[in-house]
């Protein structure tokens, strides 16, 4: 657990870039490129000074290197000559912002590419069987790391706690750095965890969207702390842990925000983390977890953002369920303490006089599947989303157990091409999700409208595998045009 400073210090600095657009990204110790301000700023540089800019012109390429790669530097001495001739460029100027422009041949920047494209697979290598993370057995990953797999043991994923929470963002630092110096600031990277032997799909994020979900665009919005109780809520309490909630702050500096107070009453460290989160029975991850030594205690908080909470149109949080997991954290395999789904009410409601309010359909809406177990809804089109081609959707799980959505054998326009989409949705709960598709895949296949969609939708028990799924058939989605 060593390595959880750094990568949170590093998340804020992200959490800062992804608020600027974007566009901004900062090297990881194993992913810097050769040029030197790149490699003297890794996981602490600056929050602000543009994005990496590059040019491409017919025997060289034009890159601009934001300010925040040499916040170390006294700018007013600094010699433009000599970086450019001690880094191999043709030339080096300063601009009025503190950014600096570079010329260099393509020779040179295709070098410089390659040695980011090494020291991606390196700081992947090193997560293998590593001593925080032996449950990863392979990491598998595109040309370009648009998409990454990341094979795991179930049984240690699932009991991983707060670092298989932050493993996409240590995944994402290296390729996002590589991404800006491709000149690719708006490229994507699709991590998913899959389990090793079964193929089982256990969670998949789109990077750097995943990190918009704790972007400040939900800044205008404040809460109605009159609404919420002011009493400690006791989740456990017994002879191994305690675990309550302290306080409720509903405008917090990182979003809708509960105060944890935690108690190791064991002699070995304990891992606590919560899955399966729901607000208001809407499915919603504030990605918490933590280590606490043999007889210690500790006070942390997890957050939902605004945003989060906009787009799920909730603007009173009356019910927060989630599984509480508390395992030995030096042995994955060993069963854990406590196992349980539990729910707290914020605003003093019972379990009884919580309602979830009923979705309303949208015009034009394609419904694929809606019985007693199950509902999936394809809800819109945005051809021009974030991630490519997206298919907006809604997932509804009305039986008492995780299901696991998954869309197999698909082909736009008659050509495979897989968008490796899969969901869960937590026992009678809901959820939104997108599936896309990459642009260049579909204009690699010559494709510039969209015509027909085909794909084997399965929906099955997200925890045996062995039983027959509810629904494993083919559809064909036509979207309108």
């Amino acid at each position: 657990m060593k390595k959880l400073l750094s990568i949170l210090l590093i998340l804020s600095i992200l959490l800062g870039l992804a608020a600027c657009g974007g566009k901004s990204a900062d090297a990881s110790p194993a992913a810097t490129p050769t040029p030197k301000p790149a490699s003297s700023q890794p996981a602490d540089a600056p929050q602000s000074g543009g994005s990496v800019e590059v040019d491409e012109r017919l025997l060289t390429v034009e890159l601009t290197l934001p300010a925040s790669f040499f916040e170390d530097e006294d700018m007013s001495t600094f010699d433009a000559k000599a970086y450019a001739e001690e880094n191999g460029y043709h030339s080096a100027a300063v601009n009025e912002d503190g950014s600096v422009s570079v010329v260099m041949s393509k020779a040179r920047h295709k070098e410089i590419m390659a040695e980011l494209h090494a020291a991606v697979e390196q700081s992947f290598d090193e997560l293998i069987g590593a001593e925080d993370t032996p449950y990863i057995t392979d990491i598998t990953f595109s040309d370009s790391f648009g998409k990454v797999d990341i094979i795991v043991d179930k049984a240690g994923y699932e009991s991983g706690g707060l670092m298989v929470a932050f493993l996409p963002m240590m995944i994402y630092i290296p390729v996002g750095m590589y991404h800006v110096f491709d000149g690719a600031d708006a490229a994507k990277c699709e991590i998913s965890f899959i389990a090793d032997g079964t193929g089982e799909l256990l969670a998949s994020q789109i990077y750097p969207d995943a990190l918009e979900a704790w972007e400040d665009d939900g800044a205008d919005t404040v809460f109605d702390e009159s609404a919420y109780i002011t009493d400690e809520i006791t989740v456990v309490d017994n002879d191994v842990c305690t675990m309550k909630i302290t306080g409720i702050d509903p405008n917090g500096d990182w979003g809708f925000t509960f105060n944890v107070y935690c108690d190791n009453k064991t002699n070995a460290a304990l891992m606590f983390s919560m899955d399966s989160v729901s607000v208001n029975g809407f499915m919603c991850d504030p990605f918490w977890a933590t280590e606490i030594p043999a007889g210690k205690k500790e006070n942390s908080s997890f957050e939902f953002s605004a945003s989060q909470l906009n787009r799920l149109g909730i603007s009173v949080v009356d019910e927060v369920e989630f599984l509480l997991r508390v395992s030995d954290s030096e042995d994955w395999l060993a069963d854990p303490h406590i196992e349980e789904t539990f729910a707290i009410y914020p605003t003093g409601l019972s379990a009884a006089e919580v309602s979830y309010p009923q979705r309303t359909p949208i015009i034009g809406e394609t419904v694929c599947v809606d019985d007693e177990n199950c509902t999936f809804v394809i809800t819109s089109v945005n051809p021009d989303g974030d991630w490519g081609y997206t298919l907006n959707c809604y997932l509804e799980n009305k039986t008492d157990r995780s299901l696991g959505f998954y869309w197999n054998d698909v082909s736009v326009n008659g050509f495979m091409l897989d968008p490796y989409w899969g969901d869960s949705v937590a026992a009678g709960k809901r959820a939104y999700s997108e599936i896309s598709f990459d642009n260049d895949r579909l204009s690699e296949n010559g494709i510039d409208t969209v015509t027909e969609i085909e794909y084997t939708l399965q929906i099955r028990d997200a925890d045996a595998w062995d039983i027959p799924a509810f629904v494993d058939a083919a559809f064909v989605f036509c979207p309108a045009n």
